[in-house]
């Protein structure tokens, strides 16, 4: 069997195929980097195959190393510590199942270099399935169904053209080729059947995925097990005490709700009012059924919820709708901005506790309900003017401290706090000064040490340690407030998220802890200290030699422009080497001799000659001598035909060069040089032949 001819439309379907699977991995990340990284590279690894297969050049030269790589990512795979750090050009830490997507895109997009089948062609179907099927069980983005939709139409159209990728007698099937446009035909029928099929089937299974984690609640319990065995990713919320200062934390960019609101507010979850050195805890009991304003508004659903001296809104606040969708969360508990007044939801039990906290019975996994809320008035001149009349319930709960007053630790603390708010003569500047010195003289790192056993948080991180993350700077905060006499608490949740359209994408890395201080008839203010705060993002210290070297290349992202660029030259050495070895095959010696290098020179014009006779036709087999080649070309072209007369020059001089002791002349070199350029520039003179079938079956 002949080789079927190269169609560069299957080569176009391939690629997109790929790009279908390296979009999927890419969408749980923030950013587009690591989708035109990658699939730059697969870009590069597809055009590369296809005129290397044209060329009928070999694969293997390109196959050592593209078996070398995948090797090298595959061991990479059971590195945890290395994997997230190189798998997603160094914008995404954490997850590890995220991280083997991008494993996958990486090995999609390497393979893209030996694409030297057709069978090859039709396995790039394969680890898109793979990766479609991860993705799956990661995240649920609506963006993956139109990207499977293309997925199923290339792909069918990839198999409709191995069936008959080839002409009549040129394919050991013997199947006719089909046209391109009836490819894509064939294809758009067989995508309507089997995206029916999907929207047939998918609702049944989801209904017995729900069912089934309601029931047995595995679903939760693995979710639970999971934090207790990896407590370095941060969550805050589904319990009443949140520590402070626990260590290293991760986040990763996994989907975790959407938002369509007006504007940009940070999504509350839960707020502490008890401090205790380590900690915070909610003390209000979560006992107080939702209020639903009668049953006709309980069976559809919509909630009305009471307001207590904690929650209560002013006339100045503004009423703010927002509709949550929740994509990858199991809490149970209601995101939304400030205080919530009503809540519209499926009818299911759910309660309340006087700050405002609301708990359903079940998860909120990929359910949706919209939160109108009470946003409170943030006008600096108006907050300076609320003055300090603050109810017994607020006074009680929201300042407490922990401290002897006669303890170290607080009187180090109330100096400071002092001394940054000297000279101020309302709470909202004092509030502004404590928070603008938390974030000048401490630094941002997720990658910050834990507090020492048996150590305050909030001294720890001010006056000794100055390194942390968000969870330290709201609690910072809001000590000193008390210290100050302004009762302050935490809040924990999510921050705004990204922008998109017309909606707000949060992440799991949006979460967040912030503080909120009260103001006589405004209500409950946010104040974010990581606001300015410089991220010096720590680096933990390599667990061993192969963790170091890998933190020393991807530390810094000019070294992955560095490293694509050793790859590159890699890749052009191997493909300079092979073409060369192909232009000068098997004549490096002669009679036991090196060829002298004018005698290699004209072998090389005679080789490309021939290459260039073999496009239309006249193939050159290896029992064949010049002689013969000459001969049968001289059989079908005219012996007044340039090519011809070219052409016998050349067998003339590569004769004498290859198989005399002769060495040769600058000037014969130079005469195989114009006979070349003489066949090159007449051969389109000639007409595609159909030549006959040698004894071997091939053409002639």
């Amino acid at each position: 069997m002949v080789e079927n001819k190269v169609k560069i439309n299957q080569y176009a379907a391939a690629y997109i195929v790929s790009l279908c699977a390296i979009f999927t991995a890419n969408l749980p990340l923030s950013g587009m980097r690591f989708f035109i990284e990658t699939s730059a590279v697969c870009l590069i690894g597809t055009t590369v195959s296809y005129l290397w297969r044209i060329k009928r050049w070999s694969f293997t030269s390109l196959e050592a190393p593209v078996i070398m790589i995948l090797t090298v990512l595959s061991l990479l795979a059971v590195s945890s510590a290395a994997l997230p750090s190189i798998m997603s050009s160094f914008s995404f830490q954490g997850d590890r199942s995220i991280a083997l997507a991008q494993l996958l895109a990486w090995m999609i997009a390497v393979r893209s270099f030996s694409l030297g089948t057709d069978t090859s062609l039709l396995f790039s179907c394969i680890p898109p399935l793979a990766m479609f099927g991860l993705m799956a069980t990661i995240v649920t983005d609506l963006h993956i169904i139109p990207i499977f939709l293309v997925f199923i139409f290339f792909a069918i159209f990839l198999i409709i053209g191995d069936l008959g990728s080839v002409g009549t007698g040129t394919h050991e099937n013997g199947i006719k080729s089909k046209p391109a446009f009836l490819q894509s035909v064939i294809a758009t029928i067989c995508i309507i059947p089997a995206f029916l099929g999907g929207l047939m089937i998918s609702p049944p299974l989801q209904n017995l995925t729900m069912n089934y984690i309601r029931i047995s609640g595995i679903a939760s319990k693995a979710r639970q097990a999971d934090k207790f065995l990896h407590p370095h990713f941060l969550r805050f919320n589904n319990n009443n005490v949140f520590r402070v200062g626990t260590g290293p934390v991760s986040q990763t960019n996994t989907v975790v709700m959407s938002v369509v609101a007006p504007d940009a507010y940070y999504m509350r979850g839960k707020s502490y009012d008890y401090y205790s050195g380590s900690g915070w805890k909610d003390t209000l009991p979560m006992d107080i059924p939702l209020d639903d304003g009668g049953n006709w508004y309980k069976a559809l659903g919509d909630y009305i919820l009471s307001p207590t001296i904690i929650t209560k809104s002013y006339p100045k606040s503004i009423k703010v709708r927002q509709t949550v969708q929740v994509l990858n969360s199991d809490t149970s508990e209601i995101y939304a901005a400030s205080e919530i007044g009503r809540l519209i939801m499926a009818p299911q039990s759910a309660f309340t506790n006087g700050a405002g906290t609301i708990k359903l019975e079940q998860s909120l996994y990929n359910m949706d309900y919209t939160a109108i809320s009470t946003v409170p008035v943030t006008d600096p001149n108006y907050l300076r003017r609320t003055g300090c009349n603050y109810p017994s319930v607020i006074r009680t709960l929201y300042l407490q401290l922990p401290y002897d007053r006669n303890s170290p630790a607080f009187l180090r603390l109330k100096q400071l706090c002092d001394n940054v708010i000297r000279g101020k003569t309302n709470n909202y500047d004092r509030i502004e000064a404590l928070k603008n010195w938390i974030a000048s003289n401490c630094y941002y790192s997720t990658s910050a040490a834990a507090t020492p056993p048996d150590t305050d948080a909030t001294s720890y991180f001010l006056l000794d340690y100055h390194v942390g993350y968000c969870d330290r700077f709201a609690t910072s905060l809001a000590v000193l407030c008390r210290i100050a006499g302004i009762p302050a608490r935490v809040a924990t949740g999510f921050a705004p998220g990204e922008r998109t359209g017309g909606e707000y994408i949060i992440r799991e890395k949006d979460s967040h802890a912030w503080t909120e201080a009260y103001f006589p008839n405004v209500g409950w203010v946010t104040f974010d200290a990581t606001d300015n705060a410089k991220d010096i993002n720590l680096k933990p210290k390599p667990a061993n030699l192969l963790a170091m070297l890998l933190a020393y290349f991807t530390g810094n992202q000019r070294y992955s422009i560095l490293l694509a660029g050793l790859a590159f030259m890699a890749i052009a050495f191997v493909a300079y080497r092979e073409t060369r070895r192909r232009t000068l095959p098997c004549v490096t010696t002669q009679y036991g001799e090196s060829i002298p290098e004018n005698n290699r020179k004209i072998i090389a014009f005679y080789i490309l000659a021939s290459r260039r006779l073999n496009k239309k036709g006249f193939a050159r087999h290896s029992e064949m001598t010049p002689c013969d080649y000459l001969n049968i070309a001289s059989h079908y072209i005219s012996s007044d035909n340039a090519v011809i007369l070219g052409l016998n020059e050349l067998t003339h001089l590569c004769n004498i060069a290859r198989y005399s002791r002769r060495e040769m002349k600058n000037e014969d070199v130079e005469a195989a040089e114009k006979a070349y350029k003489l066949i090159k520039s007449n051969i389109k003179s000639l007409g595609r032949e159909r030549l006959p079938l040698s004894p071997e079956g091939s053409h002639l």
